[in-house]
Parts: C-alpha cells; sequence; structure tokens
C-alpha cells in the first residue's frame, strides 16, 4: 500500500448560529475558528456567509488514516451527544483526505474503529487524491 499522507477533521459550519457555540458546547479548542460575518482575508472585504468550526487532528500526515480517526474520536470521548445536540443548527461532517502514491493505495480499519464511527452522529467522508508517482519531488526523464 503506498499512502503518503493522511488527514481528519470535525468540520462544523452554520448560517445561523456562531461558531463560539461549538467551543462551548463541546468544550474543545478548535484548529480553525471562523465568524458568519468576518471578513474571508486580511486584504479581502467579502463578508464569510457562513460560521467555520474546525478541529484537525494532530496524529502526523504520514501515519495512517486509522491514527488521525482515533485521535478525533478521542478527543469526542463523551461528547457525541453535545455534538449531536448541535445538528439542528449546525451542518456537521467528519472530512478526511488520503494521498496514495503509484495510483492506488487501500484503506483497512479495525471492527473496533468502524463501530467508533458508526456511533457518530454525522456523516463521515474521504476524499482520495491519487499520483502516480512515489517522489512528489521527482521529475519525469526523457
Amino acid at each position: 500500500m503506498a499512502i503518503s499522507r493522511a488527514s481528519a477533521s470535525l468540520r462544523l459550519f452554520s448560517t445561523k448560529a456562531a461558531a463560539a457555540v461549538v467551543t462551548e458546547t463541546l468544550g474543545l479548542d478548535p484548529t480553525t475558528v471562523a465568524e458568519r460575518g468576518e471578513p474571508i482575508g486580511k486584504n479581502i472585504s467579502t463578508l464569510r456567509e457562513q460560521s467555520m468550526w474546525l478541529l484537525e487532528s494532530e496524529a502526523e500526515p504520514a501515519e495512517p488514516l486509522s491514527a488521525h480517526l482515533e485521535w478525533l474520536l478521542d478527543e469526542l470521548d463523551g461528547k457525541l451527544g453535545a455534538l449531536a445536540g448541535l445538528l439542528g443548527d449546525f451542518e456537521v461532517d467528519v472530512w478526511c483526505t488520503v494521498e496514495a502514491t503509484n495510483g492506488q493505495g487501500q484503506l483497512t480499519f479495525t471492527p473496533a474503529l468502524t463501530a467508533r464511527l458508526a456511533g457518530l452522529p454525522c456523516p463521515f467522508s474521504v476524499d482520495l487524491y491519487l499520483s502516480d508517482a512515489e517522489d512528489e519531488d521527482e521529475e519525469d526523464e526523457f
């Protein structure tokens, strides 16, 4: 298997509630937060249309996706009811990315991890990024 990088994030978005509500409800500090009505960037006057609260796994990018998911689930331990309570005001998901070299890769989850994921009150998705090169810095030789 040639998975070179993985990540997992808990994401909450809302057009009606403040992201600060998530921090207060879950008792977790986000990796990234932005409130509706704030400018999108320092030099951009466009205002955000929704609040955003993200908690990104602190596992190393080279760790398998399962390590990132375990990290997130450990952070959410005892908080799934509170997370479910946010569903009325927030769109919630767990979003993962996996980069595979040589155009293929494999994800394997233990039954215990699968059961923990099934307990989440939100969707879980994985974006796959496939490349043919083993090394991003590798150049074609002619």
